[in-house]
This record gives C-alpha cells, structure tokens and sequence, in this order.
C-alpha cells in the first residue's frame, strides 16, 4: 500500500496525497449531495417563518446569544460571517427558552411566548406540518435534527471536490461533497461542524468560520476522554454527543481564544529548565594556559584542536592570551557518532573569565565545576542576565539557518539525529496518549484512535515545500505501529 506521503505510483511526482489517493475510491457518481443541498436551500425559508411565527422575532436574538454563550465567543469570530451557522443552529439544534428580562439589550421587545415548545424548530414543523412535506424532506429533517456539532479533522482533500473528515468524538470517517470548503480547508484543519448524511452522501452542515491547527486535535480528544473518564465505566460521549452541545461550543471558543491570542512560548533548554542566559564573570589569579588547562575536560571533544583554531590567541612571547571553550556533555542517546549538547561557553581573557550559559541551574552548576577546578585561582565577581543575541554565540538567525541547511553533511546529521527521535518517539510517554508510548497505545482500539489523531495532526503540519530533514516519516511511522 503506498502511503499518502510517498511519491504517486502515477509519476507525476506529486505526493499520493495530493494526486491519485482519492481515484481509488469506488468511482460512482451520485447527485446525492446535489439533493441534500437542494432540500435543505428549499425548507429555509419555511422553516424560518414558521420559527418566527411561533416564537417571535426576539426568538433569533435568543438564540444568537445561546449559540455564542453570551459573550463566551471570541469577537474574531462573532464579527465574521456566522449567517450560515446561525441558521444551522436557530432551526435544527437550538431548545427555545424564554429568555430572562435583565438579558435583554435596551429598548428590545422580548415576544417570545413565556412556554415556548421544547425541541428544535425543525422538529416541531415536522410534528404539526409533516403533511405538507415530502418523504426526502421529512427524512433530511430527522437527520438533521438528531446530528450534533462535533469536531472534525481534514484527513485528505480532493481540492475543488471532496474532503474526507475523521469526528474526533465519534470515531467515524466521512467524505463530504464540497466544493467550496475543500478549496481553502488544508489537511490536518480541525473543524467545528456536523455532517449531515442521506443515502449514503454527506455535506457539512453549520460549519464554524474559523478553524484550529492540527496541534489542537490532541487536546479534544484528552477534553473527551476526561469527560467519559469523570462518568461510568460504560459512557461514550459518542451516544450521547446532541446532550453536549454547549459544552461542545464552550471547548471550541477556549481553543480558538487560544489560537487566537496563544500565551508566549515557554522557551526551554535540554534539561526542561527555563531559558534565561546568564554571564558569570572571574578574576583569574593565573595565567590564561593554566586557566585553560583547568578547564579543558569540559569540552569532551576537540579540546586539543582549539588552541590551533581561530578561537585561541597569543602574546607576542608566544604565550596564550584568550582562548574559547565549549562546556559540552554527551547525549544519553547519540544519533551520530561524539553528539552531545553544549551546555556553556567559557571565554579566558587575559585576568577575566566569563562563562555564558542559558539558564539559572546550568549557572550554579558553572560555579560548582569552577571551584573545583580553579579553587583559589578564580575570584567570582557575580553574574547578570543577558539577552540571547548578546551571547557569544547566538541562536543562528533565518538566512545563516537556510545556508546552513544547503551543507550535505550538516544535512545528513540532521537526518540521521531526526531518525534517532522518532525511533525513542515510538517508546516515550506522551500526554497526547494519556501517559502511554506509542507502542503501548497501538495495543488497544482507544489507543490507536489517539494515536490516528496525532499522526493525522503531524501530517497537516507537513506540506509540499523545501524537504525538512527534522519532520517526521509519518508513513513509515504508521507502518511500525501496525496501523
């Protein structure tokens, strides 16, 4: 089978994603979808007429507010084109309710009855008017009415066509028709929507405006396994998904609030420790080459190569008068043959040493490591937080990152140290997986839904350009877990 990210077997050189994976499909047309959408165009406006008729025009301001949970939605999106969703939700999902006097905007005449009816405006049309509709209508308002919002991700696209989607709440997997939405809905989206399906032949029906990166579909499907968690051994939000509703929506305006407006990152070094780059300073009470032999076993590879390398200068005796060196420490897991993580750099000048390393724990354990090994020849002058381009060697910027990338063998290091992490990816305990490893998580039918969700979500996050040397083989992962 090849997978959706290899090469077309067709040689078009396009991936299979993006070229024949949808031909496989069986290839029947149906007008299905054409139908679906032509009864629902067809029962708006008298669905909407009998809605105000019976419970006033104040009833679409109510629901309005139930829909955006009174303020909960973000203004992003209350300010976009919401028509379409609003309609979705007055007619088919929305329970009328009577709205509190102190909630009403000023000067607004509330005429909703004091008893509105209790299900949707869709149900109780059918239930006292089912004679004036045809047996198709009669059947898209019944699936209408029993199709709850849920959230869907993008698995593949037919641009101009089709979209398969996985529910992320009900483990189901849908192809809609659509030819608008396929068109600006990339792989991985995570969408708020429903899917309403007759004969066979699905649309998307109240789809939300904004959608979420693929990195959010980890967090809902944690949100729905701590709600099934929290109840009986034996719930499954899945049978019961129409009763969530406004929880539903409640968890799709926090994420997107996040997406949004996302708090900083948290920046951290290697040893989980927070970024904050520090510059000690020393008095040396010892020539620079003494200093140097002090500190040379810091650097665990390559130290007797420095002091013929730019980074060593001397006087004009000949004697050394500043010297750099890397505070190194080998990895648990090397990738490639001496990888190790440069914890510090340590910089001897003259009488001065200065260290810079980037968090606060690594500079405790610079002064620890100085003592002993210059104990009486170092006098500690103190220390102060620096920014990271005023390190001695800062983060590389874009372009030097780009040229850099251009080196073969700077590439194939980056290879090869990105096949070393996937492979103890396949054994590491991820939240995303309730504390599992992907191994153990492939055991069992939950764990392999998680499992789907994270690998669908790591391959949105690819896409057609420049190759990546550090993104994951996400076919090839698959293939190792048995899915």
């Amino acid at each position: 089978k090849v997978g959706r990210n290899e090469p077309c077997p067709c040689g078009s050189g396009k991936k299979h994603k993006r070229c024949c994976l949808f031909k496989q499909e069986p290839n029947v047309v149906s007008l299905g979808w054409q139908n679906i959408r032509r009864v629902e165009m067809d029962l708006v406006p008298r669905l909407m007429a009998f809605g105000l008729e019976q419970l006033g025009e104040s009833s679409q301001w109510a629901a309005g507010e139930d829909l955006r949970l009174w303020g909960v939605a973000p203004q992003q999106l209350t300010d976009g084109p919401m028509v379409e969703v609003d309609g979705v939700w007055y007619l088919y999902l929305w329970l009328p309710e009577h709205p509190d006097a102190e909630t009403l905007p000023l000067g607004f005449v509330n005429d909703m009855p004091a008893q509105p009816f209790k299900v949707p405006v869709a149900q109780a049309y059918l239930e006292r008017h089912g004679g004036r509709l045809n047996s198709y209508e009669k059947r898209f308002i019944r699936a209408s009415v029993e199709e709850p919002l849920s959230f869907w991700q993008v698995v593949d696209v037919e641009p101009g066509e089709r979209i398969r989607l996985r529910d992320l709440l009900r483990d189901e997997e849908k192809i809609v028709y659509e030819r608008t939405a396929s068109e600006s809905m990339p792989e991985g989206m995570v969408v708020l929507a429903r899917v309403i399906t007759l004969d066979g032949d699905s649309v998307l029906s109240g789809l939300m405006p904004m959608g979420l990166s693929p990195d959010y579909a980890p967090s809902i499907t944690r949100w729905r396994r701590n709600i099934e968690e929290a109840r009986s051994a034996k719930f499954c939000l899945a049978d019961c998904l129409l009763d969530y509703c406004i929880e539903v929506l409640d968890t799709y305006y926090d994420l997107l609030h996040h997406f949004i407006d996302p708090p900083p990152p948290v920046m951290q070094n290697t040893d989980g420790e927070l970024i904050a780059p520090q510059r000690l300073t020393y008095r040396l009470n010892c020539s620079p080459r003494d200093a140097f032999d002090a500190l040379k076993t810091l650097q665990i590879w390559g130290v007797d190569e420095v002091l013929e390398t730019d980074l060593a200068s001397y006087d004009n005796s000949g004697a050394l008068s500043k010297v750099q060196l890397d505070w190194l420490e080998k990895k648990k897991k090397p990738a490639i043959p001496r990888e190790c993580t440069v914890y510090g750099v340590f910089i001897i000048d003259g009488s001065q040493l200065r260290v810079e390393v980037n968090s606060y724990g690594r500079a405790e354990s610079v002064r620890r490591r100085v003592g002993r090994r210059l104990s009486g020849r170092a006098e500690y002058l103190g220390a102060e937080s620096i920014e990271l381009d005023q390190l001695t060697r800062p983060p590389p910027s874009e372009e030097e990152a780009a040229k850099m990338m251009e080196d073969p063998q700077i590439f194939a290091q980056l290879e090869a140290m990105n096949k070393a992490h996937w492979d103890n990816w396949l054994d590491d305990s991820l939240p995303a997986l309730n504390g599992q490893t992907p191994r153990q998580a492939a055991s069992s039918a939950s764990g392999r839904r998680a499992l789907e969700v994270l690998l669908t979500s790591f391959d949105g996050m690819l896409d057609d350009g420049p190759v990546n040397p550090m993104a994951p083989d996400v076919d090839a992962l698959r293939r190792r877990l048995g899915l």
